[in-house]
């Protein structure tokens, strides 16, 4: 109605095709969503010229779009392009500088190069301090994304420090027991688990999963987040009772709020099956990776990531027992679907996008896994399946 009654470039069209572009978008109509983002960013240069702010914003709509379906290559030059002009137009402390540098370093992140997201972040981190202060929320964020990625770059002892500063704002400011507290807590739990500090983690963990349950209920997905965390931090202790109870009440609560064919019950599954390996529960395990495998092949399809992980995992475990072409058959099944679903993948994302090469890479290690599981014949036992999660 207002394409013809006020014309397609008038601003209040654009406006509302934008408001209708993130509508579809937050609803996973992706490519609607595109198709609009795209005709009111090239409106919006044409009448308003390259660098107008409403330009950019449309430009930056556009290519967080881009990013979210994994066009990294289209994405790329439009969100340079708009940090660019609103550095030099802007400054660098504006908040539209500052949100063109976070889609930057989520970019940069997905397509394999964490160190420069990070640095990105760090300056977003810097800019939003000055402008709002410690314990303005946007600089919260930011801080929790930071540490994050910190961690995942083995710079543990600055990741630690973001947790332990944002634990103090977020205790201060909402209280010990708020939602985003303990999910700061939580955070530095997995942390601390992963810088061979298991006990002061197991000691936060409890601290967190106890107050989950007591103000969000025993089935939250956030309080069995927590009791998956603890739960794994007792399997690698030995202290299998404890794991498997928490594991079960994962299972049992997911399946009850989510249905046995959803993937976070399966998940739940996975890590309930591998418990019951290295418990010595052989048939147990066996029969649920066989479960879950069923349900993924049904639901996900053959060459769907997950579907995969299931297959290398009940191959592992068949070769624990001795089921040497058997747990072959499985490689070779997983190396196969690997490969498919690269070739269908690469057309649309590019050979050199990171997940491509991990699909080929896995399908490398399986063929060669399978090559020397048959030159070895039969074997012997191991007595413990290894688990890919």
């Amino acid at each position: 109605m207002q394409r013809r009654s006020l014309g397609a470039e008038h601003e209040e069209t654009l406006v509302t095709a934008n408001l209708l572009g993130g509508l579809l978008e937050r609803s996973g109509e992706y490519g609607e969503a595109g198709a609009l983002f795209q005709e009111t960013y090239l409106r919006r240069r044409r009448t308003l010229g390259d660098e107008h702010e409403l330009t950019l914003q449309s430009m930056s709509n556009l290519a967080s779009l881009l990013t979210q379906t994994g066009q990294y290559d289209d994405a790329a030059p439009l969100h340079r392009q708009a940090l660019d002009i609103r550095r030099r137009k802007l400054g660098e402390d504006h908040e539209h500088t500052l949100v063109s540098k976070n889609n930057l370093a989520v970019l940069l992140q997905l397509t394999g190069r964490p160190e420069g997201a990070a640095q990105l972040l760090e300056e977003v981190l810097e800019g939003q301090r000055r402008a709002g202060g410690e314990e303005d929320e946007a600089t919260l964020v930011t801080m929790a994304n930071l540490a994050i990625l910190k961690q995942a770059l083995g710079r543990h002892h600055e990741a630690e420090e973001l947790l332990r500063a944002l634990i103090r704002v977020r205790r201060r400011g909402l209280g010990s027991e708020h939602p985003d507290t303990l999910t700061s807590m939580h955070d530095l739990a997995f942390l601390l688990s992963q810088t061979s500090r298991s006990a002061e983690s197991e000691r936060l963990c409890r601290r967190v999963l106890d107050a989950r349950r007591r103000t969000l209920g025993h089935e939250h997905e956030q309080t069995l987040l927590s009791a998956i965390h603890l739960a794994k931090l007792l399997e690698d202790k030995s202290h299998f009772d404890e794991a498997e109870a928490l594991f079960s009440e994962v299972v049992v609560a997911r399946r009850r709020a989510l249905g046995e064919q959803h993937e976070a019950t399966l998940l739940g599954m996975n890590y309930l099956s591998a418990l019951l390996a290295r418990m010595d529960r052989k048939d147990e395990a066996e029969l649920l990776y066989r479960k879950i495998l069923t349900i993924r092949q049904q639901t996900l399809g053959e060459t769907h990531p997950h579907t995969l992980r299931t297959m290398v995992s009940l191959g592992h475990f068949r070769a624990s027992q001795g089921e040497t072409q058997e747990a072959a058959g499985n490689w070779a099944q997983a190396s196969s679907a690997y490969r498919e679903a690269a070739a269908l993948c690469a057309p649309k994302y590019g050979e050199s996008a990171p997940f491509i090469k991990r699909l080929r890479e896995a399908a490398d290690r399986l063929a060669e896994t399978r090559c020397m599981q048959n030159m070895a014949g039969s074997g012997t036992r191991s007595g413990v399946a290894k688990v890919y999660r």
